[in-house]
């Protein structure tokens, strides 16, 4: 799991003191999952260290913080004991221990490491929600009649689960039932659930206060998104996969509102880094593409911005002479820019 530093914790202390409840009660919620009790005692450093006039806001700070979540006073609270990563290459620690890593490492290729691995793939996509067994089944095996190798993958699930913390946690964590699976919501933790709070709550605060005030929001989305959801989940299901392209999307939005940030700030080779970022996945986004364009003419950099556009217009498949696309009207907007200038 991504770790952020302390100073970010910082971020949240104007979000709980914003005007509107909803960003107050989003804001307590995606700050306490994220770092439980580390966020309380950050504030009470905050609290030590500022002076008279910060010292109240903190002392608010802290207020709506156990307005919303009453947990962030009853003191220390452990860890989660499943901790995913989901964005990118799947990657499950329980109790501190990554359990995928030991199945790679015993089982080197069979077929049933796979399908263990796809079992807990659909689990952690099912959510607190769970998942019965025929659309686990379904989604790991397809038509398959494999109530036989869902047992076996279970089994073993559960075995790796008591190996890394023990029979208590194996029980409370992994539920079985005669017709329903699930991985208990309250001792999981994922990095999709806290890159979609954010992202939901940075494009809130942009609506009422402007793309500056959410852009630290969207940089600490950013950092959390390492690839497409479960990339490595083989044969993945129509719902793994629409979920993977939600996720993208979200990604590439996320990705183009910073684009816009970097450029009205003049920060064009940091906007540059970002477009790219954005169009190794998506060699066609107009929207990046116009900010690449913008801020290779902000630097200067016009041959660039030439292979920059004839690269989109075969990645588009865009006729130069479309005047109805938006690339193509910008790009003509930056030469004639140039020529007068």
């Amino acid at each position: 799991m991504a770790h952020y530093s302390t100073p970010l914790i910082d971020l949240f202390v104007p979000l709980l003191l914003h005007d509107d409840p909803q960003v107050q009660r989003q804001s307590a919620i995606l700050l306490y999952s994220s770092y439980g009790d580390e966020a309380a005692q950050r504030l009470r450093i905050l609290l030590a260290r500022a002076d008279a006039e910060e010292r109240q806001r903190v002392r608010m700070a802290q207020e709506v913080l156990t307005h919303y979540v009453p947990r962030a006073t009853a003191g220390p609270l452990p860890g989660p004991e499943v901790q995913v990563a989901c964005l990118g290459v799947l990657r499950v620690w329980v109790a501190g221990v990554p359990i995928l890593a030991q199945v790679a490492e015993r089982d080197r290729g069979r077929a049933g490491s796979h399908k263990l691995r796809a079992v807990l793939a659909a689990l952690i996509h099912a959510g607190g929600r769970g998942i019965s067994r025929e659309a686990l089944m379904a989604a790991v095996w397809g038509q398959e009649s494999a109530a036989s190798g869902l047992t076996r993958a279970l089994s073993s699930l559960r075995a790796l689960i008591v190996e890394a913390g023990g029979e208590d946690l194996a029980d409370a964590v992994l539920v079985i039932g005669e017709d329903r699976c699930l991985l208990h919501p309250d001792l999981v933790r994922t990095d999709v659930a806290t890159f979609e709070r954010l992202c939901a709550l940075a494009a809130e605060l942009e609506e009422q206060e402007g793309l500056a005030a959410a852009a630290p929001l969207y940089t600490q989305a950013l950092e959390l998104y390492r690839g497409p959801y479960m990339a490595d989940v083989a044969g993945a299901w129509n719902a793994l996969i629409e979920r993977r392209n939600l996720l993208a999307g979200d990604f590439m939005n996320l990705v183009e509102r910073l684009a816009e940030h970097a450029c009205n700030e003049r920060r064009y080779h940091e906007c540059v880094r970002l477009c790219d970022l954005a169009l190794s996945e998506d060699p066609a986004a107009d929207d990046v593409t116009i900010w690449l364009l913008r801020a290779y003419a902000g630097l200067g950099h016009y041959a660039e911005l030439e292979h920059a556009f004839q690269h989109y217009l075969r990645a588009a498949r865009i006729d130069p002479r479309a005047g109805n696309d938006p690339v193509v009207r910008v790009y003509m907007q930056l030469r004639r820019e140039r020529a007068v200038g």
